[in-house]
């Protein structure tokens, strides 16, 4: 038996950023938008409050304040391109995703690497009929991925989609 390991031109690989990736619902904006008010709204109102009612903490407060608003106002003006880049093809053998904004994203996960597969909704989501597609791999954590901002129905579809391409895996 003979034994040949032949050099690949890298410059013939395929590109992932080729790929013609799906954009997730226009909705998922809102969502969003939802988060980042949650998340650093909430702590600055808080920190503002409180600086009212503690003389000696006032400045230190309001400048914990101030970096919340500040960053709550980057991420709000920043979430539009954060959508857009945002994204996911399914392909015969695998799903893929890109995602970031300053550090962009790429996943490629194989059918015959997935190990399991959850559809999700949280509060806000499931508030504007949305979904989260998890997948896991087999490669663990560096090759799992999150979808977010896709319909239920699409969610249920794709993994309904690659557990019938796992077992079609599996016959053959």
């Amino acid at each position: 038996m003979d034994f040949s390991n032949k050099q690949i031109d890298i410059e013939q690989l395929p590109k992932t950023e080729q790929i013609s990736y799906t954009q997730v619902e226009e909705k998922y904006k809102k969502v969003l938008y939802g988060k980042y008010l949650l998340l650093l709204g909430i702590p600055t109102v808080i920190a503002t409050v409180v600086s009212f009612f503690a003389e000696e903490d006032r400045i230190v407060l309001l400048a914990v304040a101030f970096i919340f608003f500040a960053i709550l106002c980057m991420m709000l003006f920043l979430t539009g391109r954060i959508y857009e880049f945002i994204g996911y093809a399914v392909r015969e053998n695998d799903i893929c995703m890109r995602s970031g904004l300053f550090f962009k994203n790429y996943v490629v996960v194989p059918f015959n690497r997935i190990q399991h597969i959850t559809v999700e909704q949280g509060v806000l989501a499931r508030a504007f009929g949305l979904a989260s597609l998890k997948v896991y791999s087999a490669a663990g954590n560096y090759n799992d991925f999150v979808l977010n901002g896709i319909t239920k129905e699409r969610a249920d579809e794709m993994k309904q989609f690659i557990l019938e391409q796992i077992k079609t895996d599996d016959i053959h």
